[in-house]
């Protein structure tokens, strides 16, 4: 709309009004910025340069405006005039173009003398003060090398140690090493800078920018170290972009690439602190934890085992290099005896001490996940993501907050799990991070399947249809009744590529339930060994129960008794709400059908509740039935599994009002939640705004009260 209003205002009286042929057609930016130029070249000489100093500048203040344009014989009448013109806009302590085009045109047309010594003067207006010790202002030593003339490896010196500094604050300085990289003489030297301006641009979420920045790199330098840095690029971007197999390819590749090289020369890989600078070198075992992730999830068993293979030349001591081994054995579908422990020793070290590492902490993570530790997952990714938003760190955001919320989905915590998936999906898109879409997509889906929600399902599985193969739809099968049809689901996927990974072997308890509740509980015995034996080795109460569950299905009944109390009595210790459901119901059938009926209400009465808290409503059906056939009645249980106050009062918010108001009752102030969620401050303002009325409430006073946690 402004440059429409700009056009106009270039045509003469007889042309605006109809009464003169228009102007000839011309392309609208070329419109614009004939207009914008015409009106810079009726501005005197001091408001001209003037305008092309705030060209230069970035700042957008008017005390650094003002004090370079008077270092160029500039004063402040001129600032006046081209605030009169229609250049500038002036408000408080700052200004800005009336129209980005005007900056451009501005700049472009200035004489090359005139955008040097814009830009010198706006270096010294930004160092003057400053204190002579410590490293160099990023924003001043950005002009000073704008106002280079030629190759300057002090001054690109000087631009790295300002923007190592800016990185070390959680700022994505990618510019000024492309910038500095520029400036140097070495060609060695130019590759390095490159690959650390490839490397934050990616941290930033540009991806394009950084696989551009990475070719650059690459042209330069034949270093096997940051061809590795370089990899590490590369097969994030890919991974970004929904391209996981190939991900894990090039980071396979690249660490090979490493230790054939360190084998060779004898070389031994530094290993940067990732809080001080970019890494312009990873060890090996790095981008093999990072390719390793990406084959378990693309259901790349052959590049597993190849990072296992290669973790060994490297570092075969290293705890990475078990926790690798023990994804290619269990890839491999061997005893989960031997792969689990390896990877449950590495999650537990972390959480005992974090490592320095964004790559060992989310690998960590990933290990977490694969073993179903909910508690482990929600430690490290709630430790991960405050970490995340301390530093800006916005693209690992994603698949920290996929984690949280598929295991708060897991707890039972749908609401909580809805809104962080929502946050995550934001970030996702932000990024530009296909590949992590359809895993927060999953979250959801599950929910829907656990509380009968067909038509949430569908359209899920519509938007997203890579998930026409999730679990979740065997579980929808099995809540509406459709038995046949989730043992079929099940055991296509169990017979394709990819089957060892975990989302389908806990799975399995799903098919062993769909085939006894369809009549076919033979062909469960396979299945059922395998997800015994991976829970027999895990670290879960919930997985021992629900595999106690299970066989207690398959057993006779002078066996199943014991197998269902032992279940009961893990899940006092588990943290899935739904699956302890699953089981108090099935017990509570087995003591109906065997004439218990007063040892099965109580059991009963509590499978109701949990999933009436659940909103699995055809569950809670089912229990009502058995219930009523015990002669016992339908939510009358003396000690009903109720859902808090607090609770029910959340259900009614949205997933960022809920996000808001967490943080608000936690004690943050508007701006400490605006920062964290990378929001405005008025718009935090505006979710509370929304929120306290849904809640019943007038003031944070009143939230602390409501007891949300």
């Amino acid at each position: 709309p402004l440059a429409l209003k700009e056009l106009a205002s270039a045509l003469d009286q007889p042309q605006r009004t109809g009464s003169a042929p228009l102007p000839p057609a011309l392309a609208a930016p070329d419109a614009v910025a004939r207009t914008f130029r015409r009106r810079l070249a009726e501005l005197g000489p001091g408001a001209r340069m003037t305008a092309v100093v705030a060209a230069a500048d970035r700042s957008g203040r008017v005390d650094t405006l003002l004090a370079a344009a008077r270092g160029l014989g500039c004063e402040l009448r001129d600032l006046d005039e081209a605030v009169g013109a229609g250049v500038l806009v002036v408000t408080g302590d700052t200004y800005a173009f009336r129209h980005p085009l005007i900056r451009s045109t501005a700049y472009q047309d200035a004489t090359v003398t005139d955008r040097v010594n814009a830009h010198r003067s706006l270096a010294d207006a930004l160092d003057d003060g400053r204190p002579g010790e410590g490293p160099p202002d990023l924003a001043a030593t950005w002009h000073r090398a704008l106002a280079a003339t030629g190759p300057d490896a002090g001054l690109a010196a000087d631009l790295e140690r300002a923007a190592d500094v800016t990185w070390a604050r959680g700022g994505s300085p990618a510019e000024a090493y492309q910038l500095a990289a520029g400036l140097h003489p070495e060609g060695a030297d130019r590759a390095r800078l490159l690959v650390r301006a490839a490397q934050t641009a990616l941290v930033g979420g540009a991806t394009d920018y950084a696989l551009d920045l990475s070719s650059r790199a690459a042209e330069l330098t034949e270093d096997p170290l940051l061809h590795g840095a370089l990899a590490m690029v590369d097969g994030t971007a890919a991974n970004f972009r929904g391209r996981t197999a190939e991900a894990a390819h090039l980071l396979a590749a690249g660490a090979e690439r490493l230790i054939t090289a360190a084998q060779a020369s004898r070389h031994i890989i530094p290993k940067a602190d990732e809080h001080t600078a970019p890494a312009s070198a990873f060890p090996p075992l790095a981008l093999l934890t990072v390719a390793a992730g990406y084959a378990w999830s693309s259901g790349d068993a052959r590049t597993l085992r190849r990072t296992a293979e290669l973790a060994r030349r490297a570092e075969p001591d290293a705890a990475a290099t078990r926790a690798l081994t023990g994804l290619a054995a269990l890839a491999d579908e061997s005893s989960p005896a031997l792969g689990i422990p390896p990877l449950t020793e590495l999650v537990e070290r972390e959480r005992a001490t974090r490592s320095s590492t964004l790559i060992a902490r989310l690998f960590a993570l990933r290990l977490a996940r694969i073993l179903g530790h909910d508690a482990a997952v929600t430690e490290l990714a709630q430790a991960e993501a405050a970490r995340c938003r301390a530093r800006g760190t916005v693209t690992a955001l994603p698949d920290v907050l996929a984690a949280l919320a598929q295991a708060q989905s897991a707890a039972g915590l749908h609401h909580d799990a809805a809104a962080t998936a929502a946050e995550a999906l934001d970030f996702a898109r932000e990024t530009g991070q296909a590949h992590v879409l359809d895993d927060l997509h999953s979250v959801s889906l599950r929910i829907a399947a656990i509380t009968g929600d067909e038509e949430r399902a569908r359209s899920i599985v519509a938007e997203r249809p890579g998930l026409t193969e999730d679990p979740a739809l065997a579980l929808l099968d099995l809540t509406l009744g459709r038995y046949d049809a989730a043992v079929t689901r099940l055991e296509a996927a169990l017979n394709t590529p990819g089957s060892y990974r975990t989302s389908l072997t806990f799975a399995i308890p799903d098919l062993v339930e769909a085939a006894v509740r369809g009549g076919h509980a033979d062909a469960s015995a396979k299945p059922l060994a395998r997800f015994t034996a991976w829970a027999e080795a895990a670290p879960t109460a919930w997985s021992r129960a629900v595999a106690l569950r299970s066989r207690a299905l398959v057993a006779p009944d002078s066996d199943a008794e014991p197998l269902f109390t032992a279940a009961i009595t893990e899940h006092l210790s588990s943290t899935r709400p739904f699956e302890q459901a699953r089981t108090e119901l099935r017990y509570g059938e087995w003591l109906r059908r065997h004439r218990r009926r007063v040892d099965a209400r109580p059991v009963l009465h509590a499978a109701e509740a949990r999933f009436a808290r659940l909103g699995a409503a055809s569950w809670a059906a089912r229990a009502q039935s058995e219930l009523r056939a015990t002669g016992g009645e339908a939510g009358a249980s003396p000690t009903p599994v109720e859902p808090s106050t607090a609770a029910l009062v959340l259900d009614a918010l949205t997933p960022q009002e809920l996000q808001v108001v967490r943080l608000a009752a936690g004690g943050a102030s508007n701006q400490e939640i605006a920062t964290q969620l990378f929001l405005s401050r008025r718009t935090v303002e505006y979710h509370l705004y929304k929120a306290y009325p849904k809640l019943g409430i007038g003031s944070r006073r009143e939230l602390m009260r409501l007891g949300v946690r």
